[in-house]
């Protein structure tokens, strides 16, 4: 790889290196790429590893549905999940859709050589966007056949630059690189790529099984008390822009704010910022009469996934500045869909809102609008809610499709 990707490379890992000294998650980073071979240790010489690389919380998602079918259809084989960001680590080392997990050591060609002869995967599995170049060449140096899964490009995607050049000729080695949207699909047999195929988004299948799994939190119901209820879920403070107005425009409703930096700064601002009575989900247990209460803050992480199973209208956050996040998990328990109009790098969005069981809204009059009809008219909400359902479900079954493409070069 050229001496220019070298030098960045150095930069971002020295630039996180002096981050750690002030900022946790820099500082697991930096500590979690120390420990990978003692994550490593129960790795036997005669395990068959399959190895999946996911960059975060988002990417493993897409690949649990292809683990839980790995484990089925080649139980002679391991999976050895490797992470490149603390929270995805953090949050799913434990989890047992997989057998071994670790960070992603530092792409150098030294340590690449070094995990992959430790290792010594049968097949290799990167998820989304993950192109490490010195890694990929180890791999395919060792012969070790490497697929791309759950993977979306567009025209300015930054492989089709000039300096994405190099990253073209390294994904049209790869055995199979299979893609979410018809888009993605000829956009890459535009381009002369040979080994792709259309397999959906693993995310479909894995929010259908969690939805799947019952949630009781009795305090939760205690604050709805029976009254419609917003979630704003994963929210930033250009979110709160939109939302907060609707505590007073729609009284009847019960509010439920899931910012999703959870800080004591933040939820201290946050709450002081609110215009009605509110209390924080970890003190439910000193709240007498929670219904009496117009809003609850969630300040924990980990819950909010379920807790859509409660709502009657979500809404979720990034889509003004940061980014869009979840939008499946609210649909996946048919509840109606709404988000900010940034939200062009994902596909299911805007497909989401031509099958009408999402809304994008632009400004807090239009959220204000949309709510009028749904509160005044609970099933027009049902009905919104039931349409983001079928399209999570028309969409399902990529764990199933790309396993079909994996389960041949475990055997070859």
């Amino acid at each position: 790889m050229t001496i220019f990707y070298s030098i960045g490379y150095t930069a971002y890992k020295w630039a996180v290196q002096l981050a750690s000294i002030v900022n946790p998650k820099a500082k697991k980073w930096v500590e979690g790429r120390s420990h990978i071979f003692s994550d490593l240790e129960g790795i036997s010489t005669s395990d068959k590893i399959i190895w999946i690389h996911a960059a975060s919380m988002g990417e493993y998602e897409m690949a649990r549905p292809v683990m839980e079918r790995l484990k089925v259809e080649a139980p002679d084989h391991k999976i050895l999940v490797s992470f490149f960001s603390p929270s995805g680590y953090e949050s799913r080392k434990a989890d047992p859709a997989h057998d071994y997990a670790c960070y992603l050591p530092h792409d150098y060609r030294r340590n690449a050589a070094e995990f992959i002869q430790y290792v010594q995967p049968v097949l290799a599995v990167f998820v989304k966007y993950e192109f490490w170049p010195n890694i990929l060449t180890a791999c395919f140096e060792n012969d070790i056949p490497v697929n791309l899964i759950s993977a979306t490009f567009r025209k300015d995607h930054f492989i089709f630059s000039a300096f994405g050049k190099p990253i073209q000729k390294l994904l049209k080695k790869f055995t199979v690189i299979s893609v979410q949207d018809e888009t993605s699909e000829s956009l890459l047999l535009e381009k002369g790529f040979a080994n792709v195929t259309r397999t959906g988004d693993g995310r479909f299948d894995n929010v259908l099984k969690l939805a799947e799994i019952e949630y009781n939190r009795p305090e939760l119901e205690a604050f709805i008390d029976y009254r419609q209820s917003l979630i704003a879920g994963s929210c930033w403070r250009e979110d709160e822009d939109a939302v907060l107005p609707q505590i007073m425009a729609h009284t009847s409703l019960a509010v439920i704010l899931v910012p999703h930096d959870v800080s004591e700064s933040n939820i201290a601002r946050l709450m002081k910022r609110l215009p009605a009575p509110a209390y924080r989900w970890s003190q439910r247990s000193q709240i007498e009469n929670p219904g009496e209460y117009r809003v609850l803050v969630v300040d924990t992480i980990g819950e909010l996934r379920a807790m859509y199973s409660h709502a009657s209208i979500a809404f979720v956050g990034g889509g003004y500045k940061t980014g869009l996040h979840n939008i499946l998990e609210p649909a996946s328990y048919s509840v109606p869909v709404f988000f900010g109009p940034v939200h062009y790098k994902f596909w299911e969005a805007q497909a989401m809102i031509d099958a009408g069981g999402a809304q994008e809204i632009e400004n807090p009059k239009t959220f204000t609008k949309a709510l009028n009809t749904l509160v005044m008219y609970p099933q027009k909400a049902t009905e919104m809610g039931a349409r983001a359902r079928n399209f999570v479900e028309k969409h399902a079954g990529a764990g199933r499709a790309i396993t079909e493409l994996l389960l041949p070069q475990l055997r070859s």
